[in-house]
Order: C-alpha cells, then structure tokens, then sequence
C-alpha cells in the first residue's frame, strides 16, 4: 500500500499521506517512510518548497496508530517516541520551508508534527487537538514543550489537559495555523502560497528559516529526552491500558486508579 509518497511539480516537492482504512494514523512503518522521504527532499537541491497534505477526505490525520501505541513498554515506548520526535526534527532541518495543508482531523501526532512546520494553511472545517489524556497517556513526538512555546504555558495546559479541539479560528487566534480557507479553496491557496515562496531567491529562503530555527531550537532536545522519559513511564501504567481497551471496544470512560 502506497500510503505516504511525495511527488515533485516546479521546484515544489507535495508529501501525500493515504492510509486509508485507518486515517492517516502513524505507525512504525509510515513514520520510518516518512524520515526517508525527508532524507531524499534533504538532498535534492532543487526543491526549493514542501507541502504536506491529506489524499483522505475527511483528516489530515487521526494521530498516532492507537492499536500499535497500546502494546509499548519501556524500550519500545523509548523507540516509538524517539521516531515520533525523529519525524517532527525532519521538517525542522529540512532547508526548504515547509508548509502543512490541513482539513478536517488533525489529532494527536498530527498537531505533534504541525509544530514543527514552517506554515500551517488550513480548511474551515478543521478539528485539531491532542486528546492524548483520554487514552491515559501523554504527547511523545515533542508535543508537549513545543506546544508550550508555541501557545503559551496556560493555552498549552487547556488543550492538553482538556483533550478538547480546536476549530479554525481559535486555532487561528493561537498561531497555530497561519490561514484558515473555504475547503473547497485548500487546494488551489496551498499551491498559490508554496508558488510565492519558490518565486523568491532560493538561497535567501534557505538562510532565512536556518537563522530563525537557530533561534528557537538552541534547548529543544534537551527538552526532547526529558519528554521521551516520560512517555516511556505512562506507557507502563495500568491507567493507560484500560483507557485504550475502553477507546479501542468503544466502552465508557473506564475509573483510573493512578497506576
């Protein structure tokens, strides 16, 4: 199944996510594709913008693949969070920017992975959170710090510990996306933006997004271990498992026990 590809059109390299049967949801195998579609656009030197976007109709992503996510225990926790976090470094060292085109779900590693893009274009209908606390579990792709500088401490905390989603314009208000679009203009407004930026000077582009990364990323993998860390002890929780059991067999909210 061709469920992560990319295509190359006029200096523009388009990423299209299509795993279908579960919604774009990111396992091993798709995480690992997508590091080595990073590490080809990383070498082609005449790309000179990348677009990440959904072939499904309704989500761009529904996050990490829960049935994978409910058998980690501490060393494959430790290596599922340190792809995770390896995708989400991908589109910081890419040289080129990198815009995501969202619509519709954009959950959990989704939202984990959209920090860590340059430009986030989006359709009116978008839902984006991470409801991770649901599953009794915490963000481990770098969601949690990266969400912080991004929103803020408070704004942070409410979407994380609430779980709840964001619609377009709050997510808009926050920053967490640059432009919110009719669906039915995602398409043509995505191609319209990766168009401006390749018409410019591409070694003025490149400089541009090395220096400013260089600004905010001077402690972000020390903060990376210290989230890996904590990733791999909820993953080891009693709590955990029987929130995925009750969200996987569509049960009621199960009562936790802090263990």
């Amino acid at each position: 199944m061709n469920e992560i590809r990319y295509t190359v059109r006029n200096h523009i390299a388009t990423i299209h996510l299509n795993r279908q049967p579960v919604g774009n949801a990111f396992s091993t195998e798709m995480m690992e594709k997508w590091c080595n579609i990073f590490a080809v656009v990383h070498q082609e030197k005449d790309i000179r913008c990348v677009i990440v976007k959904s072939d499904l109709p309704n989500a761009f992503t529904f996050g990490g693949d829960i049935k994978e996510e409910q058998h980690l225990k501490d060393t494959s926790a430790r290596r599922f969070s340190h792809l995770g976090q390896a995708c989400a470094k991908c589109l910081r060292d890419c040289p080129c920017p990198v815009i995501f085109s969202i619509h519709g779900y954009c959950l959990g590693a989704g939202l984990e992975f959209l920090l860590s893009a340059d430009l986030v274009i989006a359709a009116d209908d978008i839902q984006l959170g991470i409801p991770t606390i649901k599953l009794g579990e915490i963000p481990g792709f770098g969601g949690i710090g990266l969400l912080g500088q991004k929103i803020g401490y408070a704004n942070a905390m409410d979407l994380l510990l609430t779980g709840r989603t964001l619609r377009g314009e709050e997510a808009l208000r926050l920053g967490l996306v640059q432009y919110v679009i009719p669906a039915e203009e995602l398409e043509q407004k995505t191609k319209e933006l990766a168009d401006t930026i390749s018409g410019f000077a591409p070694l003025a582009i490149r400089k541009m997004k090395q220096v400013l990364r260089h600004t905010y990323d001077v402690t972000l993998e020390e903060q990376l271990i210290y989230e890996t860390d904590a990733f791999m002890e909820i993953c080891q929780t009693t709590d955990r498992k029987k929130a995925i059991e009750a969200f996987l067999h569509k049960k009621p909210s199960p009562t936790f026990q802090g263990k």
